[in-house]
């Protein structure tokens, strides 16, 4: 069976979800396929920047009424806690699984046809545009095609190595103390250890959510599993074992990542596929900000349609745009894996905290207006 749209969208996290409730606000017939059948939890920091509120503002959603808890400190700690700062610009920490769960609804409400619970196998270029295969089989036909599958590739369509490969990604929510969620309440730590680092912050359930990445052979060294990651975590970190005593884990098994090109950025796409999100560039965990990237790359995309670009000019604005943010926050998250103990210095002067909090941000100039009247595009 066919059936035509104007654009076919490949995977309903932020940025593909942003990108069809904004394509179907403008009356583009849009279909998108998200792989689960109801929104989950992925491996992802979860934490929202004041772009990433201020993009959500726009499309009508308050952080705030989903449940999200303030995000207003910033510690860094290794053995010890080494500097804590205030944060300089509002932020907040909201799970994948609840905000993906309201940027569908939205998506929904603004007239996007959502697909659940089947997945994109493979998304091809013909004469007459763009043709989506489904895993049952189904075929989608659109004129454009936007691929949005986070940080998992799509067949034919691979990202090549990033600037920090060989990484491997945790996550786990966890119920902590009443002392130790006292503790961590309205803060973000990020926690250096030996090969790699994490961050931790509150969740809006009241638990805490938990997101590392580790090399892949230290991870290898000390066992090759999440429970001896954790010990390595509390050995490596009496700050660790202090904030994790008692605490109990709320998945069954954590969520995992290996294989993340982290510091990439996509090239020319000359076959004129637009590609959102993880997809277009991969910002490290807790040196960048991902889910403002996200936002930022669906409005990118759609005011660059809006004003009759083509993909090849909506990826080199993205490059412009991210190219620096990038670099700069992977070589920030490669010293916090291979020179961690540099981190000491910010104890003498924690002030510095703030100024790596907001170098890692996408520039004022650089963001869109609820009314997808960009800056940076004619």
């Amino acid at each position: 069976m066919h059936k035509t749209s104007d654009f076919l969208i490949a995977g309903g996290g932020p940025a593909g979800a942003t990108a069809a409730a904004l394509l179907a606000s403008r009356g583009e017939r849009v279909t998108l396929v998200e792989r689960s059948a109801i929104p989950e939890q992925k491996v992802c920091g979860e934490f929202l920047s004041h772009e990433t509120l201020a993009y959500m503002k726009g499309l009508g959603l308050n952080a705030w009424r989903l449940g999200a808890t303030p995000i207003r400190k910033l510690r860094l700690a290794g053995n010890h806690l080494i500097a804590e700062t205030s944060l300089p610009f509002e932020a907040a920490s909201l799970s994948r699984k609840t905000m993906d769960a309201a940027l569908l609804r939205h998506a929904l409400e603004c007239g996007a046809h959502v697909i659940q619970g089947r997945q994109v196998e493979r998304l091809d270029r013909d004469a007459d545009g763009w043709r989506m295969h489904l895993s049952d089989g189904e075929q989608l036909r659109g004129s454009q095609a936007m691929l949005a599958t986070g940080k998992h590739d799509l067949r034919g369509h691979a990202r090549g190595e990033g600037m920090q490969p060989g990484l491997v990604a945790f996550k786990m929510h966890l119920k902590l103390s009443g002392e130790q969620t006292r503790q961590l309440n309205e803060a973000v730590e990020v926690v250096l250890f030996p090969g790699g680092y994490l961050g931790m912050q509150p969740t809006e359930d009241g638990n805490a959510n938990l997101c590392l990445l580790i090399r892949g052979n230290t991870l290898r060294k000390i066992g090759g599993s999440w429970p001896a990651a954790l010990e390595h975590l509390k050995a490596s970190s009496r700050f660790l074992r202090e904030r994790l005593w008692a605490a109990q884990e709320c998945f069954s098994r954590p969520f995992a990542l290996s294989h993340i090109p982290y510091g990439y950025i996509r090239p020319e796409t000359p076959e004129g596929l637009w590609a959102l999100g993880d997809q277009a560039t991969v910002i490290p965990s807790f040196s960048g900000d991902g889910m403002a990237i996200a936002l930022h790359s669906a409005h990118c995309a759609v005011a660059c349609y809006a004003s009759h670009h083509d993909a090849a000019e909506y990826n080199r604005q993205m490059r412009r745009c991210h190219q620096s943010q990038v670099v700069w926050s992977t070589r920030l998250s490669r010293m916090m894996v291979e020179a961690p103990q540099l981190a000491s210095l910010l104890r003498y002067c924690p002030s510095l905290l703030q100024r790596l909090a907001t170098s890692t941000r996408i520039a004022e100039d650089r963001l869109f207006t609820p009314s997808l009247k960009p800056r940076d595009v004619s």
